[in-house]
């Protein structure tokens, strides 16, 4: 153990120049003394001598730090077969580094046979917490918030005016609590640094600055008032005064393991400490005088240091894609000299993860991802976001994507006690249908009759939904209410997992601290009955019911009362940002953070994303606390964090049998992504070299080998295959609408989806009419006039006012007044071009047509059919308008179709080959083979055949007559015979065209994908 310091030795050595508070000599020492008192070895002086009885244990970098530190606590404390660290904390800079050397330790116990007690694990965070004794209980950061909303709101507008320009309005809490989260983020910051409020108004400059921070310097000061009413202390607070008060202790022996980036104010609280303390150093005694005697990096004296390497472990890479690519072939690499469970993964920022995880599963390498999940990205998360939505909307559009989340579909379906045998009748069907046919928007507006009539379960649903949500959609309560009130909501829907907290949830001591989720410090126990406890679900629905449970027991004196949608968006976003870790099983990667890797024990790692901005990462900025203003306070600075991973990357370098560093050039949102500056740390005669290897170099290794490497040549997507008609696999065709023909033309596969299996794509997230719908909504009022008693009108401006009346009707039967805005839209351009029709409608009463018959229909009722081979097909039709006229005592017919658009009917229906005319429609050719069943006893060659195109442009508004030959027609008959016969011999086969505006692209797997798999598998050259 060392020595302690005494009052006149320390005034002695101040005056030669040594720096107590860093552990080192300062600019002014003696150079001789420096380099005198640098070569000795600081265990058997410096740090013994200046640390206050903290011993400092140097252990190298060549072997993994954690195995040494095991080894060492074996030396020390074993004895005969019992190895007892009971009585000991272990301080490690994360908790996944404490479960490590737990394993550690367990595993080195079990190839002993020894008896173990483990010591109590803790990171620096909760070390702080064990140091000292609080005045009064600390307050949660979600009570800190709440004070910090209180004390900002204390002031007048006038007063906040210096701090924030554009105040929030209303009584909306919201934009209070975003304040005051920014605020308790910059007093944490301070805090760590041992930095008062207090004190940084002495390093501002400028009127305006000096303003605002004696403001914040105010604000903060009622924010502790109102910590105090509440009968409750601000842990930087806290620790300050711990600090003043020399009231830090350590009562147990305390090993600080690997803490190279202690804070100041921890390092306060640790130089306050007397004895019980011991720090474990990964590095050799040599580089002693690097760090300080906890072992924490001294920023300085890293500045000029240079990397010693073997080899080259810096890779070039690519964008992201690239990236995962060289991490997996490295992996695959380094499996062939280790188990897979002694590989490594890091990475340097989370968005690396998803990507790298894809690429190891496709060359099926399971990966174990420590980081895990935040809440927001679970089903628990995602539930709360979908009813946070609903809450604060109120609409139809946030309904549907609330019953889609499949807990609540299950829970639903329950509820209504719905069989599953008819899908497409089903509720979650009737929805969409009702979404996507009558747009309604706010929920509680009632529901067209028609709607009502053809999706009867959407009325009970609403109701079901409304009654499971109604406390948060008018009551106004408190925080703590509304955070029992959210448990209650979530146990509805997650009933096994509410079961499971409910009945077994069981606390077991840990030897482990403190969860940062948890205030217990102890771990999950579950009874092995249950399958599927370990799911990320269940396991992110106890992080959310605990979580609730806290602040439902909110303390009183800093409660307050909001709406609903504000309370779940306040708790969904802090709920989003806790933690979900699954268990890992045998044969996995681990995929670890940059922090976790320095002292990870795995014998290779590969590292993605040795990038700036990546490593090191830059001091994150507040809004009240600018860089210049930052860059003149004792605070943590860019170039503590570059001391940090320099120490890091050596550590790793040394440590480590196979290594890769992958140095990407594009990141994940394509920004460019610089090489790490920590490589120009590299020794000066390899730096070029390197630099030129990274920018312009081409990785060695080979590419890595996915499963589906070797499939064969064939294409990987297939295409469903239906089967034949005689097998019975392929349902026959009974009846056919007259439009279906044309989808058979296209692509007699998709023509099967559409019109025998009934698979239609419904859009519920549309919010304006579709092209078809547009349609509608104008056919729906030209049908409407043609059978009204005013169809002969002949004045167009009574025609146009009895057109717009139509149209009105047939918006308020279908929609009830309550579309969305763009539906309105849409509305209003219809109504225009009723002025267009009406005129043309006048000119052609005045030519003598009167509308015979709207919407007139044919179907098997009248017998009509297409007999080919002596089989009949019946044909169903409906056709928008039949108009007549009598010239010379003889009628004359037409058939007309409503087309909001200005093409004429030949281009619709014909397009040009090399061979001539080719029919692409065959409508208005049915039409004419209709005429005999729509009671019309003339020539059906003598009909006339058009369109009555009502465009968007006026002149393009008229009635066009179709022009087609004679040849032409009998091309068009017996194409509709072709048609008519493949059909009813079961002909389904997929075109290999391409199609445009194609539905069912997922389904043919035409998309761009499958396109380039295709590519690849023929080994074309576009594909390379």
């Amino acid at each position: 153990m060392g020595l302690l310091a005494i009052p006149p030795l320390d005034s002695a050595l101040a005056t030669l120049g040594f720096d107590r508070d860093c552990g080192c000599w300062g600019k002014e020492s003696s150079p001789l003394l420096v380099e005198a008192m640098d070569t000795i070895n600081r265990k058997s002086f410096c740090v013994d001598l200046f640390s206050q009885l903290c011993e400092s244990i140097y252990l190298g970098w060549d072997r993994p730090l954690l195995n040494q530190v095991a080894e060492e606590l074996h030396s020390r404390f074993a004895k005969g077969k019992s190895l007892d660290l009971s009585a000991v904390d272990c301080v490690l800079p994360s908790l996944h580094s404490c479960r490590r050397l737990q394993e550690i330790l367990e595993g080195s116990a079990s190839n002993h046979s020894m008896v173990l007690k483990l010591p109590r694990f803790m990171t620096v965070g909760q070390l702080m917490e064990a140091l000292y004794v609080p005045t009064l209980p600390l307050a949660s950061d979600f009570e800190q918030t709440l004070a910090w909303a209180r004390a900002i709101r204390s002031f007048s507008s006038d007063q906040l005016q210096i701090l924030v320009p554009v105040l929030p309005t209303g009584d909306s809490i919201a934009p209070w609590l975003e304040l005051a989260g920014t605020l308790g983020s910059l007093a944490s910051d301070l805090g760590s640094q041992g930095i008062s409020f207090t004190e940084v108004k002495g390093f501002a400059s400028g009127d305006i600055e000096s303003r605002r921070w004696d403001l914040l310097d105010g604000v903060h000061r009622v924010y502790l008032e109102e910590l105090s009413k509440a009968g409750l202390s601000d842990p930087a607070e806290e620790r300050s005064l711990a600090i003043a008060e020399k009231r830090c202790q350590a009562k147990r022996l305390t090993i600080l393991i690997g803490t190279s980036d202690l804070g100041p104010m921890v390092v306060q609280m640790l130089r306050g400490v007397s004895g019980n303390l011991l720090s474990m150093i990964g590095a050799p005694s040599s580089e002693s005088n690097r760090f300080d005697e906890f072992g924490s990096v001294i920023n300085e004296r890293w500045s000029t240091y240079r990397l010693a390497t073997t080899g080259e472990p810096f890779v070039p890479a690519g964008d992201m894609m690239d990236q995962a690519s060289a991490v997996a072939a490295h992996v695959q690499a380094f499996s062939d000299r280790h188990p897979l469970e002694r590989i490594t993964v890091g990475v340097t920022d989370e968005s690396h993860v998803a990507p790298i995880e894809l690429e190891l599963r496709g060359c099926n390498v399971a990966t174990y991802r420590n980081l895990g999940w935040t809440l927001s990205s679970t089903s628990v998360g995602r539930l709360l976001q979908l009813v946070t939505s609903f809450v604060s909307r109120k609409n139809w559009q946030s309904l549907a994507s609330l019953v889609r989340h499949s807990y609540v579909h299950q829970w639903i379906t329950r509820q209504l006690d719905e069989a599953v045998d008819d899908p497409k009748n089903s509720w979650h069907c009737q929805l969409d249908q009702l979404i996507s046919n009558h747009f309604p928007v706010a929920i509680h507006d009632p529901l067209p009759a028609v709607a009502l009539k053809n999706y009867p379960k959407t009325e009970p649903l609403r109701e079901m939904m409304l009654q499971w949500l109604k406390p948060f959609l008018n009551d106004t309560v408190t925080v703590a209410t509304w955070s029992s009130l959210v448990e209650e909501c979530l146990a509805h829907v997650f009933t096994e997992e509410a079961r499971v907290v409910g009945d077994d949830f069981q606390e077991a001591p840990s030897p482990i601290g403190k969860d940062p989720t948890s205030e217990s410090g102890t771990e999950k126990k579950y009874p092995s009955g249950h399958a599927g406890l370990h799911t990320r679900t269940t396991l992110a629905y106890i992080a959310a019911s605990k979580f609730l449970k806290r602040i439902s027991e909110l303390n009183p004196s800093l409660d307050m009362e909001c709406t609903g949608s504000t309370a779940l968006e306040m708790l969904t976003s802090r709920l989003g940002f806790l933690r979900v870790v699954e268990k890992p099983h045998e044969g996995e990667v681990d995929i670890l953070g940059w922090l976790d890797l320095a002292l990870d024990n795995s014998t290779a790692l590969v590292v993605n994303g040795f990038n700036h901005p990546f490593v090191p990462s830059v001091v994150s900025s507040n809004p009240f606390l600018p860089a210049e203003l930052r860059q003149r306070l004792p605070t943590e600075s860019n170039d503590r964090r570059f001391a940090r991973d320099l120490y890091a990357t050596q550590l790793i370098l040394s440590s480590k049998r196979d290594l890769a560093f992958i140095v990407g050039k594009v990141g994940v949102d394509q920004s460019t992504t610089p090489p790490s500056r920590l490589i120009a740390a590299s020794a000066r005669e390899d730096l070029p070299r390197r630099l030129l290897h990274l920018l312009e170099g081409v990785r060695e290794i080979p590419s890595a080998i996915h499963q589906w490497d070797s499939h064969g040549n064939g294409p990987p997507l297939g295409v469903p295959e239906l089967g034949n008609l005689s097998e019975g696999k392929v349902l026959p065709v009974k009846s056919l609408s007259v439009t279906a023909f044309r989808d058979y033309l296209i692509c007699p596969f998709r023509f099967y989806l559409r019109h025998v299996l009934k698979m239609r794509p419904v859009d519920d997230n549309a919010s304006e009419l579709a092209a078809n719908q547009f349609g509608d909504l104008i056919h729906g009022a030209l049908e409407d006039f043609g059978k009204s008693d005013d169809r002969d009108e002949s004045d167009p401006e009574r025609i146009e006012l009895l057109l717009k009346g139509c149209l009105s009707n047939y918006v308020t039967r279908w929609y009830s007044g309550t579309a969305s805005s763009a539906v309105q839209i849409q509305v209003a351009q219809a109504e225009k071009r009723m002025k267009a029709v009406a005129v043309e409608q006048a000119s052609r009463i005045a030519d003598g047509w009167r509308i015979h018959e709207a919407e007139a229909s044919v179907g098997p009722e009248q017998n009509a059919c297409i007999t080919v081979d002596g089989q009949s097909l019946p044909i169903k039709g409906r056709f928008d308008r039949i108009d007549v006229r009598t010239v010379n005592g003889v009628n004359e017919w037409a058939i007309l179709d409503y087309k909001t658009h200005g093409h004429l009917p030949e281009k619709k229906h014909l397009r040009k080959t090399k061979e001539g005319l080719e029919w692409i429609d065959l409508q208005l050719p049915l039409y004419r083979m209709m005429v005999p069943y729509l009671g019309i006893n003339d020539d059906p060659s003598l009909v006339k055949l058009g369109y009555f195109n009502i465009s968007a442009k006026d002149e393009e508004t008229k009635v066009n007559e179709a022009s087609f030959s004679d040849d032409l027609m009998l091309q068009a008959e017996e194409l509709v015979h072709d048609c008519v016969r493949n059909i009813l011999a079961g002909k389904f086969e997929p075109t290999q065209d391409r199609v445009e505006y194609d539905d069912y692209e997922s389904i043919l797997q035409t998309g761009v994908a499958s396109r380039l798999l295709n590519q690849v598998a023929a080994g074309t050259e576009e594909a390379r």
